[in-house]
């Protein structure tokens, strides 16, 4: 590996982007669990991904940002999951993701992070790097892998609800039915538009009919206390579309034992059909009065 490659994992931008990585998923997350912390380990996350290869192959740096948004594609669709579901079958660590379509939009940071790796590779042709450097670079190459393996490990479980509901009520109606349900807290529904503002964005076209909807169960589930809901509402002209998203929730693997599979099915199912009952169901009684 050349040494003036090697410079590019100790420039400001990507140890700005390894910090954010780990402090989202270790810290953030758990926090607060928004629809930006869901974001941002993916914003950070792609940005400093194709770069830590391309520090290796910098010659193949152009197939390694193109594999990256073919790999990220694939991993954030259903398609991925029959995969996810063999690798857990076998005793190693457990991986999972966020079916969220949504998470795509991480993707137009890539033409930054290229013109990144560019800049910095010829800002630093003539540097070397003294045993200190190369000591602090092997470190941060380690955090780095750390970083890009550690935050699909599953002790963080997510569940992806599929099917769309179609009601006659808009989405003030829906807000205020579901603040009523007693086991639904920390309601919260943003306008996409007022998540990507345009003045922040201007290259996106956010809809102002879609929001995004996220809230806290009081239903124990596993080391969860509190899963949390997230899902998506679509305001259309005589109706709403309410496209049902994830779930979150913590488990161990020493409380599925000694069925670990069977467990994780067990739960998925339990919050799918709790996700009927305290929102959909509650929505459709309320459509039929």
């Amino acid at each position: 590996m050349q040494h003036t490659a090697r410079h590019i994992l100790l420039s400001p931008l990507f140890l700005l982007g390894l910090c954010f990585l780990l402090l989202n998923d270790f810290v953030l997350k758990s926090q607060f669990h928004n629809f930006l912390t869901g974001k941002l380990s993916d914003f950070s996350g792609l940005f400093i991904f194709p770069v830590f290869f391309a520090v290796f192959f910098p010659k193949r740096k152009l197939l390694i940002y193109v594999l990256t948004i073919v790999l990220f594609v694939f991993w954030k669709s259903p398609f991925s999951q029959s995969l996810i579901d063999l690798w857990n079958s076998f005793q190693f660590f457990k991986i999972g993701r966020t079916n969220d379509y949504t998470d795509l939009l991480a993707l137009s940071v890539l033409p930054l992070s290229y013109f990144h790796f560019e800049k910095e590779t010829q800002n630093q042709k003539t540097l070397s790097l003294n045993l200190e450097k190369q000591i602090l670079v092997n470190f941060v190459a380690l955090i780095s892998v750390f970083a890009f393996t550690a935050t699909s490990l599953v002790e963080d479980r997510t569940v992806s609800i599929e099917g769309e509901y179609e009601f006659k009520l808009n989405k003030d109606e829906i807000e205020h039915i579901l603040q009523q349900n007693e086991k639904i807290m920390s309601l919260k529904i943003e306008r996409e538009t007022d998540i990507f503002p345009a003045n922040k964005y201007p290259d996106l076209k956010p809809d102002p009919n879609v929001f995004f909807a996220h809230f806290k169960l009081k239903q124990e589930i596993c080391e969860s206390k509190f899963p949390e809901f997230s899902f998506i509402i679509r305001q259309e002209q005589e109706n709403t579309k309410i496209k049902a998203g994830s779930a979150d929730f913590k488990c161990k693997e020493e409380s599925m034992k000694p069925n670990t599979n069977s467990a994780i099915k067990q739960y998925e199912q339990e919050l799918i059909v709790t996700f009927e009952r305290e929102v959909i169901e509650k929505l459709r009684q309320n459509n039929s009065q």
